[in-house]
């Protein structure tokens, strides 16, 4: 992951990637288990506007400057570069599979042991991207759950007659005035 020296702000995430031990570039390796935090960090300052790198700027955690919609690009961009990474091989895990299954080795020069374990070693780099994939989806989810509640508190705070006057029509008015249950 780098990040992109045709960006404006490039000089100033740098100078904040730096404060956070990151250079301006960053191998990032997948794991299964857990979405990988050091390439959601990188993500997080690569998105950010030129109104949060100044917030970021003046405070020492990158946790607080982080909106529910910059999380959202960061996880996003996050998705991106996952992705890239799997358009980087010239097959997919199903053709991988596919191959595995071969009662013969196709045709190569090289050992079958050797052939195999390469191909599963593919299989297993290509499942670790794709449930990294998995899990950036499900954050995704859950901050639009999360972006869609603050909205409809919002417009329940602006319009508070309008979740009484439904309550006493009893139609629905239940769902809106419970909302702080979600």
């Amino acid at each position: 992951v780098q990040l992109r020296q045709d960006d404006p702000q490039y000089k100033r995430k740098a100078q904040l990637l730096r404060s956070f031990r990151f250079s301006t570039f960053k191998v990032i390796v997948l794991k299964r288990s857990e979405l990988n935090f050091d390439l959601l960090q990188f993500c997080r300052v690569m998105v950010l506007n030129a109104r949060e790198l100044d917030y970021a700027e003046n405070n020492e955690t990158i946790k607080e400057f982080i909106s529910l919609e910059t999380e959202k690009r960061a996880l996003e961009l996050a998705k991106q570069i996952v992705h890239k990474s799997l358009d980087m091989h010239p097959t997919s895990r199903q053709d991988d599979i596919q191959l595995l299954n071969l009662k013969e080795n196709p045709g190569h020069n090289i050992h079958p042991s050797r052939y195999y374990a390469s191909i599963l070693y593919r299989i297993g780099r290509k499942t670790t991207a794709h449930l990294q994939i998995e899990y950036i989806n499900a954050a995704i989810t859950c901050i639009d759950l999360v972006i869609q509640k603050n909205k409809m508190q919002i417009h329940e705070k602006e319009n508070g007659k309008l979740s009484s006057y439904l309550v006493s029509l009893g139609q629905g008015g239940e769902t809106l005035a419970n909302l702080d249950t979600f």
